[in-house]
């Protein structure tokens, strides 16, 4: 960098803090690394040396030192394909990581070793041993994979860490549990042992007191030590993707958060098959949980017993919960003819509600497949179904969850949404998604006079059909 930018009498000091923010936002350029995603070539960028100039300005330039500094704690964008060791040359530069992110496309690949710059293999090993132990399945990685490690030891070197985004894919190496029916990613191990009271050497107890934001994409795995996470002090948002684990979980009684204890406050669980008693555990372990978000990562319709486990938990949040996602089944063009797609009791119970997406079966049920319009099956009055004081409402349809026969009584039930007396009305947009309607079929319902009778009470109204969207 030009002697100038780092003179306290340049002209560039002149400038608005918001201006020389991007200035060195360039320092780091995140786009450069990210072309080529395919290609073997290395990337020519020189992180090493824009730290270094960074941290000299921060370091030598009284006037630039917060904004220098705001740039150095929180950049640490990374590919997995490409070394991590250039992020983290020096140690004064390492201890000072508090952002990390791995971006959603950023994929390991099966490339020898020496395609890439590691860090000897030895060095590797030396690290990981000063951890205090060293399992097999995790020494795999020194020659497959290195950028596990060094995403790890990035992690237990980053005391004052405040979010770490894992969005990326990755080559699993893991530490398996005693019984080997779990796995954890090696690169969450630091965060769980601080968590349950027990830090890899090197580390203690003030790590992560600062650490709010956790986003783990885990890569079909699970670990039932991701109940230490609610541990954190400071953490409050949580979202776990893709967690798989097809064992039945019985032992409650030695789950280590106490009822209502964790300061979550956001929780997702994305794509997720798990047993329903871990989710139940999972959002009764939120002292205030204010938004919580469930998809089913299984194309097989989820059990009634699950979704009695995750209502029961909403439930005793019932005084805080503002924002439900809740998505039984993964959304797509399944066998839904040969599901029985119950209802599920109990969106009325968290009486704070004011947010609510969800399948329109999942809400109010679905026909029986003898359903003519006669008899006494009938949907509930949406009024009866839904938290008092909800202000938005989204659900999700497919025509097989729909009679024909109904068609009529259609504007009847989305009107019932309305209370009784409009100094009770809440509600203030309902929006509907309507997919696999067929070219040329007849709408399922007459869309444009729902959305009459919701504008006559101030109350807005869209929907989407088949991607086309109508307001």
């Amino acid at each position: 960098m030009p002697d100038q930018l780092v003179n306290s009498h340049s002209p560039l000091l002149l400038l608005p803090a918001e201006i020389l923010l991007l200035v060195f936002d360039c320092f780091f350029d995140t786009q450069q690394p990210q072309i080529r995603l395919e290609s073997t070539e290395r990337c020519y960028y020189n992180y090493s040396e824009a730290f270094s100039t960074l941290n000299a300005l921060e370091r030598t330039c009284r006037s630039l030192r917060l904004i220098a500094k705001e740039v150095l704690n929180t950049k640490c964008l990374w590919k997995f394909h490409k070394p991590i060791a250039a992020f983290t040359e020096g140690h004064s530069i390492r201890r000072k990581a508090t952002h990390i992110e791995i971006l959603r496309d950023a994929y390991s690949f099966p490339r020898p070793r020496d395609d890439y710059p590691w860090r000897p293999r030895e060095e590797l090993e030396q690290e990981l041993n000063t951890w205090g132990y060293c399992p097999v399945d995790v020494k795999t990685a020194l020659n497959e994979d290195p950028a596990q490690l060094e995403l790890a030891f990035l992690v237990a070197s980053s005391p004052d860490l405040q979010t770490f985004i894992m969005d990326g894919h990755h080559n699993f190496y893991g530490i398996s549990s005693i019984d080997q029916r779990y796995e954890l990613p090696v690169w969450l191990i630091p965060i769980i042992q601080v968590a349950r009271k027990t830090p890899l050497n090197g580390m203690d107890h003030s790590f992560y007191r600062n650490l709010q934001t956790l986003d783990i994409e885990m890569q079909f795995s699970f670990d039932t030590s991701l109940a230490y996470l609610f541990l954190l002090p400071t953490l409050q948002t949580l979202r776990l993707s893709w967690m798989v684990s097809q064992i039945p979980f019985e032992d409650e009684a030695n789950w280590p958060v106490k009822s209502r204890s964790s300061s979550v406050a956001s929780l997702t669980l994305d794509e997720a098959e798990i047993s329903g008693t871990l989710i139940r555990l999972f959002i009764t372990s939120c002292r205030e949980l204010s938004c919580f978000k469930y998809s089913n990562g299984s194309v097989e319709e989820m059990p009634l017993s699950c979704s009695a486990e995750i209502m029961s938990g909403l439930a005793q949040q019932q005084d805080t919960l503002r924002t439900l996602y809740l998505e039984p089944h993964q959304r797509g063009e399944y066998d839904y003819e040969g599901m029985t797609l119950t209802r599920i009791d109990g969106f009325h119970k968290p009486y704070a509600l004011e947010r609510l997406y969800t399948p329109f079966w999942a809400l109010l049920g679905k026909p029986q497949s003898t359903y003519t319009g006669e008899g006494s099956w009938q949907y509930p009055q949406m009024r009866d179904v839904l938290p008092p004081r909800l202000q938005e409402l989204s659900l999700y349809i497919l025509p097989i969850m729909l009679s024909q026969e109904y068609n009529d009584g259609y504007l009847s039930l989305f009107s019932s949404v309305l209370p009784s007396d409009t100094k009770d009305l809440y509600l203030k947009w309902v929006h509907v998604e309507c997919e696999n309607v067929l070219e040329c079929a007849p709408l399922p319902f007459d869309f444009w006079n729902i959305k009459n009778v919701f504008l006559e009470q101030g109350v807005d109204f869209d929907y989407i059909i088949c991607g086309y969207e109508h307001l």
